[in-house]
Formats: structure tokens, sequence, C-alpha cells
């Protein structure tokens, strides 16, 4: 039996039986793994902090023929960032975060870069809000390959160098004469909202991904996010989201609500 040490964010936890759960987690060496952990449901469990989001740990696990999984046996709390979770907002934040990679993360894959980028992201962020939570989902998706390149429609493969559009919850960029001859000749199309994306827009979404760098993203870049390209930054992502799965889209609004809520006293 070989064991294995690993460094991961938990993500999610699933319970399976009264004392044994199934932890969701993105690991630096192995990418998303599901770790089952005996006793997680026991008063002084060691592992009772893996069913807070984003708790940064040093585990020791082994693959179990018989449980057809790999056996979480120890762990070493790294850090569970109380600042961020002291804060309502950014607490409800981190939650989002992590339903938000366990759905676009694909098991097994190995992304150590993206794993340090998103730990310097939690580390260099006193408070999260919908900036930092909209441009951490653009080089999210960015970085594992959802989102295409603004520059050609993807129908005619014309440049669109002032301008692309997009039906509502379609990840498709067109060109204007495009999407008004789909629109025109596809009936789903009509009843879909068609979202126009200009070349401020454009600008700024190239520079922002030209970063690849979540700490400086963060610092920099997120003071040009004015409330129209906020939307519209808000608007393109969902576009892709949704497409991934539609309950990380939902727990993307819930969100929203939360934070307005918060923010108007409510």
């Amino acid at each position: 039996m070989s064991y294995y040490k690993i460094v991961f964010f938990s993500l999610t936890a699933e319970k399976i039986q009264d004392t044994k759960y199934f932890i969701n987690v993105f690991s630096r060496t192995n990418g998303k793994l599901k770790l089952i952990a005996n006793g997680l449901g026991k008063p002084k469990s060691r592992f009772t902090k893996l069913q807070l989001p984003f708790i940064l740990a040093k585990g020791m696990i082994y693959n179990s023929r018989e449980q057809s999984g790999f056996i979480l046996t120890d762990i070493d709390i790294i850090n569970t960032f109380e600042y961020l979770r002291s804060d309502f907002v950014s607490l409800n934040s981190l939650s989002y975060f992590a339903i938000f990679l366990n759905y676009v993360l694909a098991e097994r894959l190995k992304n150590t870069a993206f794993f340090d980028k998103t730990l310097e992201f939690i580390k260099n962020n006193a408070i999260l809000n919908l900036k930092t939570i909209l441009s951490y989902e653009m080089l999210t998706l960015d970085e594992l390959g959802y989102l295409p390149k603004l520059e050609t429609c993807q129908n005619c493969k014309s440049a669109v160098p002032d301008g692309f559009y997009m039906f509502n919850f379609d990840t498709e960029i067109l060109c204007k004469n495009c999407a008004e001859i789909i629109k025109k000749n596809n009936v789903e199309q009509t009843k879909k909202k068609t979202n126009y994306f200009d070349g401020e827009f454009i600008q700024f979404y190239k520079e922002l991904q030209a970063k690849k760098n979540l700490k400086n993203c963060c610092e920099l870049d997120i003071e040009k996010l004015n409330n129209i390209l906020l939307k519209k930054l808000e608007n393109y992502l969902n576009n892709f989201i949704i497409n991934i799965h539609k309950k990380c889209y939902d727990d993307y609004i819930a969100l929203k609500k939360i934070i307005r809520a918060y923010k108007n006293g409510d």
C-alpha cells in the first residue's frame, strides 16, 4: 500500500454515511480529487474543518481498492484564511469559489501553476467583492481553456475588432451580420436576447487576459471595472458558466443577491 502526501484546498463535502464523507479537493500536484474521510462526523475529528471551503492543508492519502477511492488518513492545516471568513461577503464568496472550481476543474488533471495563482489570489485579497469574483472567474476560465480569443467571428471567421455579439447563454462569438442572419433563420435564437460587447470591453478584456496573474489583476486592472464593464463582463462569463453547469450559474446569482442585500443592509 503506497501513501502519498498532497497539499490541497478543500472545496465541497458530501455525506456518505453518518461519519463518512467525500471531500472534493483541489490539490497542487494531482488536480481535483475526491477523497474519502472516515470519522468526519465525530465531534473531535481532525477532518472537521474540511467541511469548510478553501481550507489549505497538507494530507496523507492512499488509493483503496476496497473503497474505490483515495482515503485521507491524516492532515495538517496550513491556513484557514480567517481574515476572509470574518467578513460576511468574503465568506460567501469563498463558498462560491469552491463550488465554481468543483465544476470547472477536470478530475486528476495536474495544474500546479493555476493552484499557485489561486493561492496567491486568496493570500493577497483582504476582502472579496463582485469585482474580484468576476476577475477570478475570467482568469480561471481562460486558464482552463473555456474562453475563446476575441478576434474573429466563430461563424464566418471575419475580424471583430470593434465589437461582437452573443446570444444569451450561448458561447459563440458573432459579427453583426452573422448574428442578424442566425436570429432571422433560427426560431430558437429569435426568442433569445442578443448581447453586444463593444471595443472598450474587448480592449479591457485583452488587458486582463494578458496579465495571466490573479494578484496583478486584482491590484491593478480591477479599478478599470466601472459599472458598465462590470455588467458586460458578468454577462459574457455567465454565458460560459451556465453551459458548464446550470447549478454553478444559479449559485452565482444567489451570491449576487446576498452581496446586494448585505450592502443595502437588508
